[in-house]
């Protein structure tokens, strides 16, 4: 049974597929000056395409396996019904409660209308500049649900459905770096009720976003370790893409994710071709062409130069503690 689900994408794979999905369509719609319904509208009916061709590829089969039988009963224990509980009263706090994260209402948000004004990306002339360098995955998320719903109620579902998603990948990743199952089991309920997971689930916070992205990279990248398959390697890839696009900070979480997926480079030399694609798409999905406008506008790939962020000087009293609380 456990070598059959091994076989089977895994169940965090069609959100990673939506979020590449959405960061590249974002950037190439943007390109065209198509950044509109009609845009998105063709970007949809591809994807649905695709979906409809590749259904065990992109995780919807396993998707479809979901019982709600198996819920139920699993709810019947503590610790499972106890997070049960605070998602539902998360998704309660994101309906009954409008956004109030001061960064999306600062500048997520609005750069997110002032490119749907222009049907593209564009930079923004403002004092404001974190309008225009920070990283842009979480906006390439919401752009298509403010754009249709022409309200910004339902962002926070990108929230909850990465909260959902933590304790699958908790349990896998925990159980791949050697963790006993029972142990797992536990600590799968536990992590995602962690401050900053729990509280930013039901609003338009950024980093639940993130969080999930670094550990479906990880186990993802651990996953392509063991089964040596295009197709896990392909995925571990995008999710680390899309983990540096989502957040700036995210950067140094992209070293253990290479180094997991470091003995998987046979996969990729014996397909070049294969190989270039995943490289060009993850890139893509990834904060490098934010990095690379920023260099284009203000000389400075993080966007620190352009908002005069004291550490951009190099002092080593701003670097090292800096850099240290990341690590």
């Amino acid at each position: 049974m456990h070598h059959a689900r091994e076989r089977e994408a895994a169940p965090v794979t069609p959100w990673i597929c939506l979020g590449a999905l959405l960061n590249a369509a974002g950037w190439i719609l943007s390109a065209l000056h198509a950044l509109n319904p009609l845009g998105y509208g063709v970007v949809f009916v591809v994807a649905l395409a695709a979906a409809w061709r590749w259904p065990d590829e992109l995780g919807l089969t396993t998707l479809r396996r979901l019982s709600l039988r198996r819920l139920r009963r699993r709810c019947r224990r503590f610790f499972p019904a106890a997070f049960g509980i605070l998602a539902v009263l998360a998704l309660l706090g994101g309906v009954l409660h409008a956004p109030n994260n001061f960064d999306a209402l600062a500048y997520r948000m609005p750069r997110v209308l002032h490119w749907l004004g222009a049907e593209q990306w564009h930079w923004i002339h403002t004092d404001f500049v974190r309008l225009n360098t920070r990283a842009p995955g979480y906006e390439w998320l919401m752009a298509p649900i403010m754009l249709f719903l022409h309200s910004h109620r339902l962002v926070f579902l990108i929230g909850i459905i990465s909260l959902l998603l933590l304790p699958g990948l908790v349990f896998s990743l925990f159980t791949r770096l050697g963790v006993a199952r029972r142990t797992a089991w536990h600590w799968m309920w536990l992590v995602p009720t962690g401050y900053s997971f729990l509280a930013q689930a039901g609003g338009v916070g950024n980093d639940i976003l993130g969080g999930m992205y670094a550990l479906a990279a990880l186990d993802l990248a651990l996953r392509a370790r063991k089964s040596q398959r295009l197709r896990d390697v392909f995925l571990a890839v995008l999710a680390c893409g899309l983990m540096t696009g989502a957040k700036t900070s995210n950067l140094p979480l992209a070293l253990p994710c290479v180094l997991a997926l470091w003995p998987c480079w046979r996969v990729l030399w014996q397909r070049p071709v294969a190989a270039a694609a995943i490289g060009a798409a993850s890139l893509l999905v990834s904060f490098v062409p934010m990095a690379a406008l920023n260099i284009r506008q203000c000389g400075d790939w993080s966007g620190a130069k352009a908002e005069d962020i004291s550490y951009s000087s190099g002092d080593p009293k701003i670097l090292v503690p800096g850099n240290l609380l990341i690590l």
